[in-house]
Order: structure tokens, then sequence, then C-alpha cells
């Protein structure tokens, strides 16, 4: 996601909604909202990397924070108020705030890696549990993705192959490609 003025008002407008609804007691339901926020926080941080200004770049940890403080409470407040169908969403986005955060802020606070993992296996946990295929492979091709930057692809690819043996649609989505094109790279 390009973090141009709509992106950053659609960000702010899904924000602002999840904010509103938690402060009046209507949060039942806003789970499905929080990923996207924290996306389009992480986003921020992903182009003011990129800048020159070096102020700018130090701001990033403060959206990759926020993006991670969102999810951490939306997974606190579900797993509390029973709320879990989208559980493995919200730990699938937070594994890749963890990871973000170790890339490309900490590189040295491998403990980031760890919580990573831990939370990627939750969300394969949860999903399974609920016999959301769809949901466990978005958190597995994430984990996948993740690991093949760690140079560990093949500590996860078997459990990859055997969902995509699985499934029985989806098979021209842009997840189910990234997995296909994991399996690939491995291969050759």
């Amino acid at each position: 996601m390009v973090y141009d003025s709509y992106a950053k008002n659609a960000v702010e407008g899904i924000y602002g909604y999840v904010t509103h609804r938690k402060k009046t007691g209507q949060d039942y339901a806003i789970s499905w909202h929080e990923p996207m926020a924290a996306d389009g926080f992480v986003s921020r941080a992903k182009e003011l990397l990129d800048t020159k200004n070096e102020e700018l770049k130090a701001e990033a940890s403060t959206w990759v924070k926020k993006a991670t403080d969102l999810l951490e409470s939306a997974i606190d407040r579900c797993e509390k108020d029973r709320e879990v169908w989208y559980l493995p969403g919200l730990k699938r986005t937070l594994g890749e705030c963890y990871f973000f955060d170790y890339t490309h802020l900490y590189p040295l606070a491998t403990e980031k890696i760890d919580l990573a993992i831990k939370v990627f296996e939750e969300a394969i946990r949860d999903a399974e549990s609920m016999q959301a295929k769809w949901l466990k492979l978005e958190a597995l091709v994430s984990y996948a993705e993740m690991m093949k930057d760690l140079g560990r692809l093949d500590e996860i690819l078997q459990r990859l192959a055997e969902l995509l043996n699985e499934l029985t649609e989806g098979f021209g989505s842009v997840v189910y490609q990234r997995a296909l094109a994991l399996i690939s790279a491995k291969a050759r």
C-alpha cells in the first residue's frame, strides 16, 4: 500500500472508527478492521524508512509500535470476550508486525523473531481449531515468507504444501499464488 493522501485518510478513518467503537463499548466485530489499520501504520513506517530524512526515519518505529499495540490490544479483547472468529487474522498481522520490527528497525532484537513465530503458530492453531482453511493458508503463507527471509523455509514448507493439497477453491487468489511461489522457489 502506498501511503498517499487517500490511503492516509482511509487508514485514519478505519482507526477512528475502531477507536470510536471501543470508547462507546460497541467493540464487537471490530477485529476485522484492526489489521487494516495496522497494515496502514506499517505502510507508513515503510515509507518513512525509504526517505532520506533521518528525523522521519526515526518516526517509523512510532508507527510500528502503534500497529503492534493495536493488535495486541485487539487480541486480548477478543480472547477475553470470546470473539474468536478472526483471531487467526489478528495474530497473523501481529506476526508480520513483529517481523517488520526486527528486519527494519531492530535487527539485533531477536526476541521479535521468537514473538513472530509464536503468534504465527497460534494463528495456525486457531484457524485449525475453527476448520478455517483460508485463515490457516494466510497465516502459513506469511509465516513461510518470514522463514524464507530468515533462510529457514524448509521448516514450514511441508505444512504449506499439505494445506494446498487440501484446498478445493481459491486457486487464482493472491494468497494461493504466493503459496505456489514459495513452493516453486524451493524446487529451483
